[in-house]
């Protein structure tokens, strides 16, 4: 049950829930391959509003980021809660800065 409440069962693209899942854990080549040449479903969102983009910047899946940025993922698409991709990069900067 927490699995599915964290990840969610949204089913509306099998392509964009691949793309999420492979967006925190996968190579870069991987997750091309998902997107393909369209770039398809990278403002895909789970059941809690998250998107690959955000699922990538949460895992530090740096190569991830810049080529779901490439594919115009919305930066600002906000989840539930309200967070988006661009608030959680800046704290995980910040949170860098203040541990050097």
């Amino acid at each position: 049950i927490l699995f599915l409440a964290i990840f969610g069962t949204h089913t509306a693209s099998s392509t964009g829930r691949g793309l999420f899942d492979a967006s925190g854990r996968a190579n870069l080549a991987e997750v091309k391959k998902l997107a393909g040449k369209m770039c398809a479903d990278a403002n895909w969102q789970n059941s809690i509003g998250w998107t690959p983009l955000g699922n990538a910047v949460d895992h530090d899946r740096i190569d991830n980021v810049k080529f779901l940025l490439s594919c115009n993922a919305d930066i600002d698409m906000q989840a539930k809660d309200g967070r988006t991709a661009l608030v959680a990069a800046a704290k995980k900067a910040m949170s860098m800065l203040q541990r050097n």
